[in-house]
């Protein structure tokens, strides 16, 4: 994923079709310090669009 023509996150499929989306973080380890990151991935998500 891209935000601010930067990478914001990165997926991970695996065999089972289970994916694991993780939003690379700036300022701290949990998804409230990164709200755009975070609302980026969920609208995405949401949309339907590839992560």
């Amino acid at each position: 994923m891209m935000s601010s023509n930067q990478v914001a996150g990165y997926t991970r499929t695996y065999a089972n079709k289970m994916t694991f989306a993780t939003i690379k973080a700036r300022r701290g380890h949990t998804a409230e310090y990164n709200p755009d990151q975070c609302s980026l991935m969920f609208k995405r998500w949401i949309d339907g669009e590839s992560l």
